[in-house]
């Protein structure tokens, strides 16, 4: 946990800290922030989610695709706020993620280049940091 003076020197320095402390970097040019974390321990998340039947992926495209296949990802359940009732990879009936229950339960696979606005909305209905995994960061 960091404390108030670390993270206003943080902040200082361009970072953020959202709920329950994870670091990320803010990038000005793209409006977005960067997960710093190490990313092997997010791959080792994903993958014990995936096999205990508790991996969401949010995002029913290419970047979902590339992480399916490169990882042997299988989620249970995949989200897209686009695309809802669409079938996805001939299997996969897609969600919206106000439809999921007990989603607190789940990891949560962020597959959007454009991941902040899905960060925030999963913060707002009580998901914590640590359920959530930034797949365009293990691409």
């Amino acid at each position: 946990k960091y404390n108030v003076d670390a993270i206003h020197s943080l902040e200082e320095h361009g970072m953020q800290c959202i709920k329950n402390y994870i670091v990320y970097n803010f990038i000005p040019a793209t409006n977005m922030v960067r997960n710093v974390n190490e990313t092997k321990h997010d791959i080792e998340r994903m993958r014990e989610a995936s096999k205990n039947e508790e991996l969401i992926i949010w995002g029913a495209g290419e970047t979902a695709r590339r992480l399916m296949g490169y990882y042997h990802a299988k989620p249970t359940i995949v989200v897209d706020s686009y695309k809802n009732g669409q079938i996805f990879e001939g299997k996969y009936n897609i969600q919206r993620i106000v439809d999921v229950k007990d989603v607190e339960k789940y990891t949560i696979l962020i597959a959007a280049v454009d991941y902040y606005p899905i960060m925030k909305q999963l913060y707002e209905i009580g998901v914590k940091a640590y359920k959530i995994i930034i797949g365009i960061n293990l691409i």
